[in-house]
């Protein structure tokens, strides 16, 4: 095969990709050539040196690197001639074309895997209990080049942190695919591997739409604040579309997961509340940024009676998070979920004497360091306000 393909890479250099799509090729080379091709792009991703087994030099800076498209582009047009002939050996490139795109194109790379394992889906039954038409060592690199494809895809999700609506049942069925049996150390560890990263893509969706949660709460309760002391618009404005920056990751991850569906539903009215004031907030003289944070711990008695409610709402929500909308409002409902539990970790403890600050800055600078434990409002909140006295 290889004695074959030499001649034309010598002879035509990037002009032998024209020899492909010209269908020069003979047939029953294709398959194998669109192989090498892919196992060819895929090494000199990472190589400027000549590849010995093909045998050809390399001109320019660059070397063997300038022939990466022209091995890459072989390999797709070649696919479907391997797709025709050989399905397991159609499953090897598609994990190789993955891993040639997984870098600069995760997108592309997630559309080949995700072919790749629908050939693995097309088989049935039979990467679970082999069948008599199928020799014990095809069987094997079947479950091997299958459990491959399921890590690639894996770690192509934690890495774009979600999974499209229309692969979420492909995402279901192949979870079979990593608990396999009579595994060697390798593929034991290539398991392993597979379940940590799926931890770990759970984990990121987690992390992005708790920060992006909290982030907004935050900058709403500051904007709060600022038209409350009635800070002009320039002052606020800028907060107010970081904290619609927010809501969009939100909405973006409420596509496919419903806590932050609720996190859009909490933040989303309070925001349009906000964002109403636009237009009808006075200007005053002062139109620099405050200087300090004052502002965030009082409100006017003379203030606008909605926005208020908005402020204590937002900060009741920053100062306990987890708590469901029920518990916010009324102390007697019960607390559901992981709000509970948080809730008893932090007022579990015997409540310790409480100070009095005469100011902000004396209870800023001044807190003990075991303050936030044995307070007895979530969180030690009331160390600094007494939301009942707004």
């Amino acid at each position: 095969m290889l004695e074959e393909i030499r001649p034309h890479l010598e002879n035509a250099g990037k002009s032998w990709l024209e020899l492909v799509f010209q269908g020069s090729i003979p047939t029953h080379l294709k398959p194998a050539l669109c192989s090498l091709c892919i196992m060819a792009a895929v090494g000199l991703q990472y190589t400027k040196n000549p590849i010995p087994a093909l045998g050809f030099q390399s001109s320019g800076e660059d070397g063997s690197y300038e022939f990466v498209s022209v091995f890459y582009e072989s390999a797709r047009h070649l696919l479907e001639s391997v797709i025709e002939v050989n399905v397991l050996e159609a499953m090897k490139v598609c994990a190789a074309l993955c891993v040639f795109n997984t870098i600069g194109h995760a997108t592309v790379a997630m559309a080949y895997v995700d072919m790749g394992i629908n050939f693995v889906l097309s088989l049935g039954p039979t990467l679970q209990y082999r069948p008599k038409s199928l020799s014990e060592n095809a069987w094997i690199q079947y479950k091997r080049v299958a459990r491959t494809l399921v890590t690639l895809r894996s770690w192509l999700i934690a890495t774009l942190g979600y999974i499209h609506k229309e692969n979420v049942a492909l995402q279901t069925g192949i979870h079979w695919l990593v608990d396999g049996q009579d595994l060697t150390p390798n593929e034991t560890i290539q398991q392993e591997l597979n379940k940590v990263v799926q931890i770990e893509a759970n984990l990121l969706r987690t992390i992005d739409r708790f920060t992006a949660y909290m982030s907004c709460l935050t900058l709403l309760h500051s904007v709060a604040q600022m038209q409350l002391h009635e800070y002009p618009q320039a002052s606020w404005q800028k907060e107010l579309g970081h904290a619609r920056s927010c809501l969009r990751v939100l909405e973006h991850c409420s596509k496919a997961d419903k806590v932050a569906a609720n996190f859009v539903e909490v933040t989303s009215g309070h925001y349009n509340t906000l964002a109403a004031q636009i237009e009808d907030t006075h200007d005053i003289d002062v139109y620099d940024s405050p200087d300090s944070f004052d502002y965030l711990f009082s409100i006017p008695t003379s203030s606008h009676p909605q926005l208020q409610r908005t402020s204590q709402d937002l900060l009741r929500r920053v100062s306990s998070p987890w708590d469901t909308p029920s518990s916010l409002h009324d102390e007697t409902t019960l607390r559901a979920g992981l709000g509970a539990h948080v809730t008893l970790l932090f007022n579990n403890s015997p409540a310790k004497e409480q100070q009095s600050w005469s100011t902000v800055e004396m209870a800023l600078s001044g807190m003990p360091s075991g303050q936030f434990v044995g307070s007895s409002q979530p969180h030690g909140w009331d160390v600094f306000l007494n939301l009942n006295t707004m």
